[in-house]
Order: structure tokens, then C-alpha cells, then sequence
């Protein structure tokens, strides 16, 4: 047995530089450009959520641009410096574009300029430049890097002639490009083993994915479904958890079965090697991630071990898949595993930690942390406080009309008396003048009757008289109720009729709300859950929201056995009193009250509220008693 290390290739996909566009556009396209256009097309199919993608050839004096997708995309005017840039440097660079670039188009506040160096086969290079939102992460940028950089294997160097041969990297490009499409782990395992199986003359591959507790078998060349509970897939997930424990990442293990005994620390190995007939065995450890990685095992027919430069080869050709898969785990994660395994990698970060002293120190920070949360603290409990006037009253409207003018509105000082508004009267004015003339008529007919000695007639006027009186003194009483006045002097708390000139109004239609300027009162309203630890003669500490700075101190009166629905939530109105006079505060201000109702441990009044809540519903759905 035997561990290498294996030197990193770096971001490229393979150490001689990216291979041509394969079959996979070759035939479709007859010109340089529209090879390069349907390659950025395809690999925006895997970055769903970037805007444009441009792509520059860069040679020794300048970047020439090459395509953009989509075609109609307003490129940064200064986009070809840039990767010029990223060229020179050999590393990818980011920028936003406003700080580097004058864009066409207005980029989204978030919006990052990637420039990620494309290696080529000659002399002149490729640069693909990506807008899109920034990643917050160095983990999700490196994956970004790493998908182009793979796709840089499909990348046409120029127009391709019918029939042109494609590399074995290609080959695997475009297997594992069709089993992207399916996102699925499995998909992509088993088109690298089977194109694996060909590149590397092995009898079979195996390949394996380790991030989580155990190692998990993905895929073995030429099987498309796998039984996990046959005696070969438990050997070659023992070979494989054995090549985890044993070399570090980015090494290889090889085993031709001499000099080992299955009593070895050996034994999965050699127990593999046996099974099948004295294979030589190579195990490639690969990094998929942050979070995950790739253990592919070769089985060589017998006496054929592969040499250090044919496992680099393979190496390097399945190091830009390895992150497809970090991309498709990552996707098909829950957010339950996503937690478990930043809380995982969070415990290896503690373990791996080569002070103890370090550790110890932790262990005595959260143990006195612990400590501190059983010390008692104030507990209050929080309400929302409205100021409002000790006496209200409310003004309706006493008829039936149209508005006709507002002398008022919220906010103004009144007195009693004073004219806020007033209704139309065109219509009872004209209630007057027929009344008016109905009486002047009667009174006519009245002097006629009189004259003639009709007494019939006489009695008859006199009844009409007396009615047509009621009449106008009704209509008259109408035309004095019209204008609006306050019943009370003090500030009007609601109602503005200046934007309602002519709108009609009906018979008790609330029109104005006055309350008391001099006389005000606290209101606090406490919720249900919490209601219960107040009591009478409890302080208070109340902030206004339109005096944040001053703090005030208040007394809980009493708490009334009335509750008040708002919001869906019920509520419970608790007057209080300040201890001091309050000038600068108006009716309808409102703020925050904390009334302190006694000391309680920390955990406790951190958790009391949750827990309460989740004891309410456990039983209402009959869990408990």
C-alpha cells in the first residue's frame, strides 16, 4: 500500500490547458462566434442567476472580444480592460461595476463583475467576464470559479471542421454535462465512472462521495442501479472509508496486495483485492469542496498498477467534476442538513484545535456563560402606551345633507361653541320660503273666511295654520342644527371635512372626536400572555416615540378584567398614572412602556414566553395533560 500526495492543478481543468468545444457544438455551428455564443449560452443554463456572461481572446497585447450572451447584452465599456487585467494577473478579479466599469445598463446594487482567466492550448488565452449578484460567501465564489473553469473544456479555440477528434477530457465534459441536467449526484457519479472506465483501461470504477457521517457509494461503472446491501458494495465503501482515514486530501492509494495480510490495518483492502481475484487496487482522494469529497477507485486487471503520472492525469480530469458535485449537494441539502453540517464542521474546528489550552478556555467561557444565565434579573414585560384625553366626546351629524364648508380639523384648539363646520342649506331654505308662502296664503284665506262668517272654513284655516307652523319651526330648528359646533372646549382628536367640501352625509355620521387639551391619561395595553404578572402599583418606564430622549415613570392603577381585540391579538387596557406633570404630550401619542414585575433567572425570562406557548398548543392538540 502505498499514500502519495498529489500536487493541485490550480483552477484549470487540466495541466495542458482546456481541450476545444467537443461534438457538443462542433456540427451545430458554422462560424468562430456562434460556437462561442451557444458555449456561453449552454454554461448560462448552469449559472441561472447571472445577467450577461462576455467572453474576450486575450493575447499578448490586448483582449479581443469574442461573443456575449445573450447577443443583445449592453457590455461595460471598460469590460476589455478589465480582463485584460485578469489575464495579466492569471487569477480571477472581481469588481462592482460601478467602481471599475461605466455599464450601459443600470447593475443592481448588489451586481459583481467576475474576470476568470481561461487557459488555452497556444499562446492566446480566453477570459470569460460574468455579471450577477455578489456572492457573500468565499465558498460560493470558489464554486463559481471552478463551473467556468470546467466549462472551459468545451471552450471553441476557433471554427471547428467536420469531423474533429475530441480529447478524453471532452469526453467526460460532455458526460457529465448531460448528467447535470438530471441534478442529480447519482446522475453525474455514474457518467464519471463510466467514462472513467474507458480513459484509465480499469476493469471497474467506483466512485464515492464522503461529507456526512459515512462515506456513500454513488455509482460503479456499468451498473445503473446499486443493491448498498451486497457483500461487493460494502467492500468497496470499506476500501473507500479506508482511503479517508488514512491519506490526507488530494493523495492517492494504491494496493497490489504485496506484502499485505488481511490482520493489516490493510484489511478492507486486501479483503477487496482477494474478492476479485487479485486486482490492483487505486483509491484518488479528491476535494469536491468545503464541504464534501470524492473517492474514486480504479480495479486494474491483474499485475497492471498504473504510474504516478497516469494517476495525475486522471486526477486533474476529474477535478473540475468534483465540483459539480459540491454545486448539486449543496442544492439538494435541506435546511436541516445545511445546519447540521455547519455545526458539524464547527465541532471538527474545535477537535482538530492543537492547544488544549485553547479548548479548555472554551469549555471554562461557556460554563461561565451557563453560570451567569441562572443569576435573577428584572423581568418586565412590555406594552404598547397610548396617551389619551380623560374626557372625549363625539360629533355626529345631527341631519342629513351636503358638507358646505370646515372651519377645523384634527389637531386644532377649540372652544366651546365654536363653529367647525357647516352643512349645505340651499335645500332647507327652500323648505322656508315654501312654508312661508303656504302660511302667508292661509293667512289670506284666513281674512276671507272671517269676512264671510264661515265658520267651517274658519276652524279648517286654523288647524292648517297651526301645522303649517310646526312646519317652519321644524325647518328653522333643521337650518340652526347645520352648523356644526363644539360641545366642549379642548383639541380635536379626529375629523378633517377640508378634503369632503359637497360630500353628502347621513344622519349620525361621526364627523369630529374632541377631547379634553388639560386632562389626560395613560393607557397601557398589555398582552393576554402576559397580563398576568401585572399588578397594581407596579412601576412603570415609558419612552414616547415622539420624545424618544425623555424617560418617564409611571404607576400602574389597576388592571381591569377587560380585554380588547386588535390585530388578531387580545389585549388588556391598563391605566396608569405619570409621576410628574407631562406638558409636551398630546392626545393619540404613543410609545413603549416596561412595567417591572419582579426578578426572575436570565434563562428563564429569555425562554418563558416560547416554552409557555409551546405547552399551550401541545396540549391543545392533546400531547399533554
Amino acid at each position: 500500500m502505498d499514500c502519495k500526495a498529489t500536487a493541485s492543478g490550480g483552477l484549470n481543468t487540466n495541466s495542458k490547458g482546456p481541450a476545444p468545444l467537443s461534438g457538443l457544438l462542433g456540427p451545430l455551428h458554422q462560424n468562430a462566434e456562434d460556437c462561442h455564443s451557444a458555449w456561453l449560452a449552454w454554461i448560462s443554463t448552469l449559472l441561472t442567476d447571472r445577467r450577461w456572461f462576455a467572453l474576450f481572446a486575450v493575447d499578448a497585447e490586448r483582449a479581443t472580444f469574442a461573443a456575449s450572451w445573450p447577443r443583445e447584452a449592453e457590455l461595460p465599456d471598460a469590460l476589455a480592460t478589465f480582463a485584460s487585467r485578469a489575464a495579466r494577473a492569471q487569477t480571477p478579479l472581481q469588481a462592482s461595476p460601478s467602481s471599475n466599469t461605466s455599464s450601459a445598463t443600470e447593475p443592481n446594487e448588489n451586481d459583481e463583475i467576475s474576470a476568470i482567466p481561461l487557459r488555452g492550448q497556444s499562446a492566446q488565452s480566453w477570459v470569460l467576464c460574468v455579471l450577477g449578484p455578489g456572492y457573500t460567501s468565499a465558498a460560493e465564489r470558489q464554486a463559481l470559479i471552478r463551473l467556468c473553469q470546467w466549462s472551459a473544456a468545451q471552450l471553441p479555440a476557433q471554427t471547428r471542421a467536420a469531423g474533429s477528434t475530441r480529447s478524453t477530457e471532452s469526453d467526460l465534459a460532455e458526460n457529465v454535462l448531460q448528467a447535470v441536467t438530471h441534478k442529480s449526484r447519482a446522475a453525474i457519479g455514474n457518467a464519471l465512472a463510466n467514462t472513467l472506465l474507458g480513459m484509465s483501461s480499469a476493469r471497474r470504477v467506483s466512485v464515492g462521495v464522503a461529507g456526512r457521517q459515512n462515506i456513500e457509494l454513488l455509482a460503479v461503472s456499468g451498473q445503473s442501479e446499486l443493491d448498498v446491501h451486497r457483500q461487493l458494495s460494502q467492500s468497496l465503501k470499506q476500501a473507500m472509508q479506508h482511503c479517508i482515514d488514512t491519506c490526507e486530501p488530494n493523495e492517492t492509494l494504491t494496493f497490489s496486495g504485496v506484502g499485505s495480510e488481511p490482520s493489516t490495518p490493510t484489511s478492507a483492502l486486501a479483503n477487496l483485492y482477494s474478492m476479485n481475484q487479485s486486482m490492483p487496487l487505486s483509491l484518488l482522494r479528491v476535494s469536491a469542496g468545503a464541504e464534501i469529497e470524492l473517492v474514486v477507485l480504479l480495479e486494474h486487471p491483474e499485475k497492471v498498477v498504473l504510474v504516478d503520472g497516469q494517476l495525475e492525469a486522471i486526477r486533474t480530469a476529474i477535478t473540475p467534476t468534483a465540483a459539480l458535485f459540491d454545486l448539486v449537494d449543496r442544492h439538494e441539502a435541506t435546511a436541516t442538513e445545511r445546519v447540521l453540517r455547519r455545526v458539524r464542521r464547527v465541532q471538527s474546528q474545535l477537535l482538530k484545535k492543537k492547544s488544549q489550552r485553547r479548548t479548555q478556555l472554551t469549555i471554562a467561557a461557556a460554563l461561565l456563560g451557563l453560570i451567569m444565565t441562572l443569576f435573577p434579573v428584572t423581568h418586565h414585560v412590555s406594552g404598547r402606551v397610548v396617551i389619551e384625553a380623560a374626557d372625549q366626546q363625539v360629533i355626529v351629524a345631527p341631519i342629513g345633507g351636503h358638507i358646505a364648508s370646515s372651519h377645523a380639523r384634527a389637531g386644532d384648539s377649540v372652544s366651546q361653541g365654536q363653529l367647525l363646520a357647516t352643512l349645505d342649506t340651499h335645500d332647507l331654505q327652500l323648505e322656508v320660503d315654501k312654508w312661508m308662502s303656504e302660511q302667508a296664503k292661509n293667512t289670506s284665506a284666513y281674512s276671507q273666511a272671517l269676512a264671510s262668517h264661515d265658520r267651517t272654513e274658519l276652524s279648517r284655516l286654523r288647524a292648517d295654520a297651526d301645522r303649517i307652523e310646526a312646519e317652519l319651526n321644524l325647518v328653522q330648528q333643521n337650518l340652526t342644527r347645520s352648523e356644526i359646533r363644539a360641545p366642549m372646549s379642548g383639541v380635536l382628536l379626529s375629523g378633517d371635512l377640508s378634503q369632503s367640501l359637497g360630500a353628502p352625509v347621513t344622519t349620525g355620521d361621526v364627523l369630529f372626536e374632541v377631547g379634553s387639551s388639560n386632562r389626560h391619561r395613560v393607557v397601557i395595553k398589555i398582552d393576554e400572555q402576559d397580563v398576568g404578572f401585572v399588578k397594581p402599583e407596579q412601576f412603570a418606564r415609558v419612552r414616547m416615540a415622539s420624545v424618544p430622549h425623555r424617560l418617564w415613570q409611571a404607576k400602574v392603577d389597576t388592571v381591569q378584567p377587560v380585554a380588547v381585540a386588535e390585530k388578531g391579538a387580545s389585549y388588556f387596557r391598563l391605566p396608569a398614572t405619570f409621576d410628574t406633570a407631562v406638558s409636551e404630550l398630546r392626545p393619540g401619542m404613543e410609545g413603549v412602556a416596561k412595567i417591572e414585575v419582579g426578578r426572575r433567572a436570565l434563562i428563564w425570562v429569555a425562554t418563558h414566553r416560547p416554552l409557555s406557548r409551546l405547552r399551550y398548543w401541545l396540549w391543545k392538540l392533546g400531547f399533554s395533560r
